[in-house]
């Protein structure tokens, strides 16, 4: 065992006191068991980690999450039609 994955053993297992069995397709099992051995981590330590990230993604707001990505995407103008117009033009109710 590597000293970063005692470290990070140390992390995620410090404290563990409750078990959770969860059942899995094929699929998903051999790609967390990939991962797992790619990462050098046991499958249980990828699964809480992923877990941990997953949950922990819904508490930061969107615009943190995104905010790295403010100003890499460019539109090209088709048109100078406003988005105003457009939607008049295509509301059957108008």
């Amino acid at each position: 065992m590597g000293t970063r994955q005692a470290m990070e053993g140390c992390i995620y297992t410090g404290g563990v006191s409750r078990r959770l069995t969860i059942r899995i397709g094929d699929d998903l099992y051999r790609a967390l068991k990939e991962r797992a051995r790619e990462q050098g981590w046991s499958m249980s330590d990828l699964a809480r980690r992923l877990l941990h990230r997953g949950l922990a993604l819904e508490e930061i707001p969107m615009g943190v999450r995104t905010g790295r990505l403010r100003g890499q995407l460019e539109f090209a103008l088709r048109d100078t039609v406003s988005w105003r117009e457009r939607l008049r033009q295509r509301n059957w109710r108008a």
